[in-house]
């Protein structure tokens, strides 16, 4: 399974790792469109499923993070984001590409695409909880919470310790508790 990592730092940012679907597109050339010996302009559009960090800044970006740690499923693309972050990382394997001319008219053939280099990630989403939440402090020691399950999590403590937590609510309460606020409202 591909992770999702979140996180926030207290007074620097803590990562959440997540699993998510991406597509990322690239603008190029086609040659052999169609059988014909002729270049077209074009971009091709992969779809992966992908894995990564998301990041939050706090106290600045505490909101936001709190948010996405409440709604789980998330979406970030041209037309619609209800996410908001201060930095990503996302790598993921590629499961499938279309190609378009720039006309956005599908090409099924060609012989080749030469792409510009120059790769946008032009929609990402997530529908599943996060597998680590990472909170690193300004001396930077972290408490991690890991998820050991379909919905049973793990909190190490900067010391080592380490402590099971029964599940994603408790989590999120203990994440509250961190970070001296009120638990989360129902």
């Amino acid at each position: 399974m591909v992770g999702r990592a979140l996180q926030a730092n207290r007074l620097s940012a803590p990562p959440i790792m997540a699993s998510v679907y991406e597509e990322e597109k690239e603008e190029g050339t086609f040659s052999g469109v169609g059988g014909k010996s002729s270049k077209i302009d074009g971009y091709i559009v992969s779809e992966k499923k992908s894995g990564g960090n998301i990041v939050w800044d706090l106290p600045g970006s505490l909101d936001n993070f709190l948010v996405v740690l409440e709604q789980i499923e998330w979406i970030e693309s041209e037309d619609e984001t209800n996410i908001d972050y201060d930095d990503i990382n996302f790598g993921g394997t590629e499961k499938s590409s279309s190609a378009f001319d720039d006309n956005d008219k599908e090409i099924t053939e060609y012989d080749e695409f030469e792409g510009d280099g120059e790769i946008e990630v032009i929609h990402l989403q997530s529908e599943y909880k996060p597998t680590e939440i990472t909170i690193t402090y300004e001396n930077d020691l972290n408490v991690v919470f890991d998820r050991t399950g379909t919905d049973n999590w793990t909190v190490k403590i900067a010391d080592g310790n380490t402590e099971n937590v029964p599940d994603y609510q408790a989590a999120l309460l203990l994440i509250r508790t961190l970070l001296g606020l009120r638990p989360f409202t129902a």
